[in-house]
């Protein structure tokens, strides 16, 4: 207790400086384990992190606490000086809390100047509350006060000072050599120990004691002053050389896993290494160094494309510039090509690195190369055959198609992909070929797999096409699939059968034209026979002849020579009718009733010969007028007469009919009660040397009248036709331009 001549009297305080040069210590260490842990929260992650953030906070902020209250023990005044315990440890907590705060708001690498600054002011604040806090805590017999502008500056220093300090402790964690170069690390820590230590006691000048007649009786702890620093400081010692034990024990494990993981990297078939912002190369790996040469001082885009500087394709430009994977494949000098991607990270001190891969694809690249070209060759052929080309897989689905396809079934080759290649099939013929298909997947047998067969394929328009077909079987990734080749035949078979009809068509000109000279050998023999025979006997010394005699030879004579001179009229008219060159025609208008009466009447005789009944048309078709050539359509007419009449059966009838058929055109139609015309023979009634007979034991034609006669009728504008049955007689009608009326002179 002090005396009351002491009360009211300012008291001043000395030091111990063994306890001053031991919190001194405290700070130091202090400061040392700090670094280390700094780098420990930089690393970490998560959950982790959140641990190391706070043996941060209890090492840094008892440590600052055992600073301070070692540096108060050390501190001596002329009265007994205790400490209320509740707020010791408020002081402590605050300690704690403050550097606990700091350390997470400026944990992140890179710390900024922001995040410094507002570490700095929560620990900062943290340490003039504890010191004051702790000093508030003293139990005397004096007054305590402070001087508000030390008290202001103290609080000021202190958070300039957490921030310097803080400052200190991220670039001194943050360096590259910082875990190797212990020399480093202690000189920061003497320095950052001496700013902690030093703030003690820029607070303590803040601080006034004035002496009281009345000291506080509500002592709860006391201890000898120098075993209480000890204690403290060896309590502290402890807690700090735990939490430096462990991060020097996390810190080797961890050089030893980045060790283990560079020596991976360093053995990687690959070309890897790292490039910072300026383009240097920290790290490359073996083959990299092997291909590209040692990185030493030269950047990465003088490495690996012997540039002078960076250009804007650069693939770690491109990372740098937007921070996004980058793929590329690109030519190395050494005419290497190569795959590589880029992609961007922070290192533990936040420094942005790019990490890149380049994989040699050389021998890679050659063979895609030639398989390009091969590709490009298959396309080629594939593109400019004129066979189209079809790939079907086992389910039938066209998967490829050339052109050429389009041109022979209209289906262009993108309507035709993906679709069944039944669509190109017939419908009959659809469910024989899936039959076929899956017992070939069963059985492995085919009658058509590797031969040329010809078969039809079905249009895009409906129509059916003969087609040759070659189909073969090859296997990709163990599929099958199957290639067909096929070729459109039409035309082919076309010539085909044109060749077949040329052939039958000469075979059958062949036995006309025999049957011709046959013919014609006889016919013209008959009329010869008669002249020669006649002619003889008019020479022959057998007697006077008469007068009657004499005439009638002459005449069968003269007959003879008519008929053959016909013969030989009709003969040599033929091949001027079938020229390509139309003969002269003298059309005119005249009444075709009068035409018909005409040829008629000169084909009575004949008729009456074969006991064949001649109809003219009715009277009432009288003023029905033609405009054709006279002369031709009365040798038609006559010729279709005769043939009613010779063609017919004695006692039949030849009938004429005579009708308008618009205001254009007149049909006159010849019918017959003959045998009618052998079907067979009906398609080539108008060839030369055909008749409608197979014998020709009751006619004596050669078979040229009706070719003449359509020829003549096709030379004025109309048609021939013919309609028959066998057993029921004919009907051959003309079809001619109808002429108008002639008004009769006055």
């Amino acid at each position: 207790m002090l005396d009351s001549n002491l009360s009211g009297i300012p008291l001043s305080g000395s030091y111990n400086w063994g306890l001053v040069f031991l919190s001194y210590m405290i700070a130091a260490f202090t400061s040392y384990t700090a670094m280390n842990l700094a780098m420990r929260t930089r690393e970490a992650q998560g959950a982790q992190k959140k641990i190391w953030i706070t043996g941060c906070a209890v090492s840094m902020g008892s440590g600052i606490w055992s600073t301070h209250f070692v540096a108060m023990l050390a501190f001596h005044l002329p009265v007994p000086v205790f400490y209320d315990i509740g707020l010791t440890l408020l002081s402590l907590a605050i300690a704690v809390l403050s550097s606990g705060l700091a350390f997470h708001l400026a944990s992140d690498p890179p710390v900024s100047l922001k995040q410094t600054v507002l570490g700095g002011l929560a620990m900062g604040t943290g340490i003039a509350a504890m010191h004051y806090s702790g000093i508030k805590a003293m139990e005397l017999d004096a007054k305590i006060s402070f001087l508000p502008g030390l008290f202001s500056l103290s609080v000021v220093i202190a958070i300039a000072a957490s921030t310097a300090a803080l400052r200190i402790v991220n670039r001194l964690a943050s360096g590259k050599d910082f875990f190797h170069n212990h020399h480093l690390k202690v000189g920061g820590a003497l320095i950052l120990g001496g700013a902690i230590s030093g703030l003690h006691y820029i607070v303590m000048a803040a601080v006034q004691f004035t002496s009281t007649t009345a000291p506080s009786q509500a002592i709860i702890f006391t201890a000898d002053t120098h075993i209480l620093a000890i204690n403290i400081a060896i309590l502290t010692m402890l807690i700090l050389g735990i939490s430096i034990i462990s991060s020097i024990s996390q810190r080797s494990a961890l050089i030893n896993e980045r060790q283990n993981f560079f020596n991976m990297l360093d053995n990687l078939p690959v070309c890897f290494h790292l490039q910072a912002p300026d383009y240097s190369v920290p790290f490359a790996n073996k083959m990299f160094r092997q291909r590209f040469g040692e990185p030493k001082k030269k950047p990465c885009y003088d490495l690996m494309h012997q540039r002078s500087n960076p250009c804007e394709v650069c693939s770690t430009f491109r990372v740098f510039e937007t921070g996004e994977n980058v793929y590329s494949v690109w030519d190395s000098p050494d005419d290497h090509t190569y795959l590589t991607v880029c992609t961007s990270f922070k290192d533990t001190d936040g420094t942005d690195l790019v990490m890149e891969m380049a994989i040699d694809i050389t021998e890679e690249k050659k063979s895609e190369k030639i398989i390009e070209e091969s590709r490009q060759r298959f396309k080629a052929i594939q593109d400019n055959t004129l066979d189209g080309i079809l790939t079907i897989n086992t389910s039938g689905i066209i998967t490829i198609a050339n052109p050429a396809i389009e041109t022979i079934f209209g289906y262009s080759p993108a309507e035709l992909i993906g679709k069944n290649v039944t669509t190109l099939i017939p419908e009959s013929y659809r469910d024989r070929h899936l039959f076929k298909m899956r017992s070939y997947l069963t059985t492995g047998k085919s009658n058509i797999i590797g031969k040329l067969v010809e078969v039809e394929g079905n249009r895009k328009d409906g129509s059916v096409i003969p087609i040759e077909l070659s189909i073969s079987e090859y296997t990709i990734g163990g599929e099958k699939h199957f290639i067909g080749i096929i070729r459109d035949i039409t035309n082919r078979k076309k010539a085909e059968q044109e060749l077949i009809l040329a052939k039958e068509e000469a075979e059958y000109a062949s036995s006309v034209k025999s049957e011709f000279l046959s013919r014609m050998s006889h016919e013209l023999r008959t009329p010869l026979n008669a002249i020669m025979g006649f002619s003889q006997l008019l020479q022959m010394d057998r007697g006077p002849w008469s007068e009657e005699e004499t005439k009638n030879s002459i005449r069968h004579i003269h007959q003879a020579g008519q008929h053959l001179l016909h013969l030989i009229n009709n003969i040599l008219d033929l091949p001027n009718n079938q020229s390509e060159k139309k003969e002269e025609t003298f059309p005119e208008t005249f009444a075709v009733r009068d035409a018909i009466n005409n040829a008629m009447n000169r084909s009575q005789p004949l008729a009456e010969k074969h006991k064949i009944t001649l109809i003219p048309p009715p009277d009432e078709a009288t003023d029905l007028f033609l405009y054709a050539d006279p002369a031709r359509f009365q040798q038609v007419l006559l010729n279709l007469i005769s043939n009613g009449i010779k063609h017919n059966t004695p006692g039949g009838t030849v009938r004429v009919t005579l009708e308008a058929l618009s205001e254009s055109r007149i049909q006159i139609s010849i019918f017959d009660t003959g045998p009618g015309i052998e079907r067979r023979l009906m398609d080539n009634i108008f060839e030369p040397f055909t008749t409608g007979n197979s014998t020709q034991t009751t006619t004596n034609g050669m078979g040229i009248g009706l070719t003449v006669s359509r020829m003549n009728v096709e030379l004025m504008n109309g048609t021939l036709s013919v309609q028959s049955e066998p057993g029921n007689g004919s009907c051959f009608s003309l079809d001619l331009p109808r002429g108008k009326s002639i008004k009769a002179p006055h």
